[in-house]
């Protein structure tokens, strides 16, 4: 009966022990990913400064891997990283945070000849695509396109809520073009028929103006 009663008085302390230890053992910690909101890569032109923003991991933030020289230069100031094009090309810039082990993100740069609307984007409106007489006077959509003024169609475009086809959505919403109807409606279906509605398909290199247009901040010039 003693042994019995040592044996389990031994049991209850070598329980209490491993008990005491799984309390102060070292639990993983999965430490949240830096977030780049406002792209996954930066595309400008020369001379021109893009702000995007940074969240996640542990603030504050700094810049890791600086982008080339001749191409970009980047800051990070709060929150903000801000990409200046110094020169066409590509390059990235790697941003990392506060946390040991740190976290770090590596955003693709690439700075381009910049698009004009008014000598690259507004001719199309005017072309052999329909776009003009479509959308006369905005009555198809509220979207006026007519006229052989840039500035007018420019204003019909720019950070407008569209009024038909992924309605919640801009019509151009500047670096984002899967996110602007405009450029959804001429290069899909996902916002409904594909623009311009029983006429040609707008062409490849054409499509490809719009979506570096709206890449490089969908500008007035």
């Amino acid at each position: 009966m003693k042994t019995l009663l040592l044996l389990g008085l031994g049991l209850v302390i070598l329980s209490v022990f491993h008990s005491c230890k799984d309390a102060g053992s070292e639990v993983p910690i999965t430490l949240p990913a830096i977030l780049i909101t406002s792209a996954d890569t930066v595309v400008s032109v020369p001379s021109d400064t893009t702000s995007v923003s940074i969240s996640g991991g542990t603030a504050p933030y700094s810049i890791v891997t600086a982008p080339s020289s001749s191409v970009a230069v980047a800051s990070v100031t709060g929150s903000t990283l801000r990409v200046i094009g110094a020169g066409t090309g590509s390059t990235g810039v790697a941003v990392g945070d506060a946390a040991t082990p740190q976290n770090t993100k590596t955003i693709p740069i690439i700075i381009e000849n910049p698009i004009s609307f008014a000598s690259q984007i507004h001719p199309i409106f005017n072309s052999s695509y329909g776009c003009a007489s479509c959308h006369s006077g905005g009555a198809s959509g509220g979207l006026n396109l007519d006229g052989t003024i840039a500035s007018s169609n420019y204003a019909n475009l720019f950070n407008i809520d569209a009024q038909a086809g992924c309605v919640g959505k801009k019509r151009v919403l500047p670096r984002n073009p899967q996110e602007s109807v405009f450029y959804l409606r001429v290069s899909s279906f996902t916002c409904g028929d594909r623009m311009p509605k029983g006429g040609s398909s707008i062409t490849a290199a054409h499509l490809d103006f719009i979506r570096k247009w709206i890449l490089q901040g969908a500008k007035n010039n």
